[in-house]
């Protein structure tokens, strides 16, 4: 092999070496060791076919065979394999976690949640995490954090959960705690979503957008980074890129109000509506109880110069939140217009550029950053990780 002694090399060499030798079980398995190691699952899994015609497959490559299945999403195929490896061997803790991460990622959560044992939780970091994970969906944001330091105590430097316990206490409203863990979870994609979060909060744009980028290469299918640079791209004031980000990230969450809250903004802002009425009354049938769905309701009536209307959504409103920003952008329009459709406009247009605090922030830049846009109990359901 020479000197190079790197994954892809070695994987090279070994494929070379079954050509001469195709049925050498020992060889096949040596190289679907060095297919894992360079990430080429795809061959990792044609080995483990033609592995399987030879001769019938151990526990643990069965084991191996169920990860890349979940892995490269053929979760079937995972859930089958892990529920005959537990049932062939129930005391076997790896393969009952296995089962079910699979159980998880095909949103079978009370199946998933069954299957966890206080075992399996405090023997193992990712059995911490799923059931983590599996807290957090349920929106018990303490006792999902809990479980999480309680793994951290046993697993202090596991990345997945320092990366979910950031999640949570952005959740909590703990960013001191947020921070820390993230800043501790080096290049975990939950962990550096939530840094951008913190940073476009902060101001701290070119660095939040930096991030976000990353996250979103290594995780094309990570809603919330999608939100996050679809904000980035408001506060740049770039708003075809930022319609494009939000309205994948709102398509991936599916039925997180505030996400296609954001989008309608996004529209809104670019001049776009009648798109933005449709986008904002799509997230009022998706929840009805979320303050800021309402108050955009009531900005868009404002603009269409329907004055009574608009009082009424952003009364509903700030009966939700008093605090709502739209609900009081709303009712500055309807009284800055005296209910005239062009005068309201004229405001909202100049309202876009106009400095609107002491910080010199202008409309755009709070409107991305209104945090409940953020979702709370809708993590992204990442690939299984040993």
């Amino acid at each position: 092999m020479g000197m190079d002694q790197s994954p892809s090399a070695r994987l090279d060499f070994l494929k070379t070496c079954l050509e001469t030798d195709p049925n050498n079980l020992h060889l096949i398995e040596d190289t679907i060791g060095a297919a894992v190691a360079a990430k080429q699952l795809l061959v990792a899994a044609e080995l483990l076919e033609h592995r399987a015609t030879l001769a019938p497959l151990s526990p643990e490559l069965l084991n191996l065979s169920g990860q890349i299945a979940l892995e490269t999403n053929q979760l079937a195929k995972a859930i089958a394999i892990f529920q005959s490896l537990s049932l062939q061997d129930p005391e076997n803790l790896v393969f009952r976690l296995n089962q079910a991460w699979a159980l998880y990622y095909d949103h079978q959560l009370e199946s998933a949640s069954a299957l966890l044992n206080d075992e399996i939780v405090t023997g193992f970091a990712s059995g911490s995490l799923l059931k983590s994970r599996l807290l957090h969906l349920e929106s018990r944001f303490e006792e999902a954090l809990e479980v999480a330091s309680q793994g951290l105590e046993r697993h202090p430097n596991d990345r997945n959960l320092l990366g979910i316990s950031s999640v949570l206490a952005m959740d909590l409203d703990d960013q001191d705690l947020a921070y820390s863990t993230a800043i501790l979870a080096g290049d975990n994609c939950e962990a550096l979503t939530t840094l951008a979060i913190l940073e476009i909060r902060d101001g701290h744009i070119k660095a939040a957008s930096e991030k976000l980028a990353k996250v979103a290469e290594r995780e094309p299918f990570s809603a919330r980074a999608a939100l996050g640079q679809g904000m980035v791209s408001m506060l740049e004031n770039n708003l075809p890129e930022a319609i494009k980000h939000l309205k994948r990230g709102a398509q991936l969450f599916k039925t997180h109000a505030g996400s296609w809250v954001a989008l309608g903004w996004a529209e809104l802002l670019a001049g776009n509506q009648s798109e933005a009425e449709v986008v904002f009354r799509k997230a009022l049938e998706l929840d009805r109880t979320f303050a800021e769905t309402h108050g955009s309701i009531a900005v868009i009536e404002a603009l269409k110069g329907n004055s009574e209307a608009s009082q009424h959504a952003a009364l509903t409103a700030r009966r939700l939140d008093p605090q709502s920003f739209a609900a009081m952008l709303a009712n500055v329009l309807v009284h800055a217009s005296r209910g005239e459709k062009e005068m309201a406009d004229h405001i909202f247009k100049q309202a876009l550029s106009t400095p609107v605090d002491t910080e010199g922030r202008t409309l755009t830049s709070l409107i991305a950053n209104m945090t409940d846009l953020f979702p709370k109990n809708t993590l992204k359901f990442n690939l299984y990780q040993n």
